[in-house]
């Protein structure tokens, strides 16, 4: 069997594995230059000014009839009816129209 010579083996194990935790074991942290100051604007296509935009809130409008979409939740307990577009009206009485997607399409 081996001397301890007094120490005992966590001290043992300890000496063999390097430390990594502690004060002054990192380096300092880099100096880095400030994250730039970044404006994105999205346009649709086709579109030629945008200036003008959607001035809150929005109006749900009462709906016309015409088509709606029918969706049925996976277990078919719920059927879901929803219309092909919602108009809303916003601050500047303009109308906004959102067309749904069929699901079923």
């Amino acid at each position: 069997m081996a001397e301890s010579n007094g120490i005992t083996l966590v001290e043992a194990l300890a000496r063999l594995v390097p430390q990594k935790r502690g004060p002054g074991r990192l380096d300092p942290a880099p100096a880095r230059d400030a994250i730039a100051v970044s404006i994105a604007e999205a346009v649709p296509s086709g579109a030629t000014d945008s200036a003008t935009g959607i001035v809150g809130p929005l109006i749900e409008q009462a709906f016309i009839p015409g088509d709606y979409y029918f969706q049925t939740s996976s277990d078919g307990l719920f059927v879901i009816e929803f219309p092909e577009y919602t108009d809303y009206l916003d601050a500047d009485s303009t109308t906004l129209r959102f067309n749904h997607i069929d699901p079923n399409a």
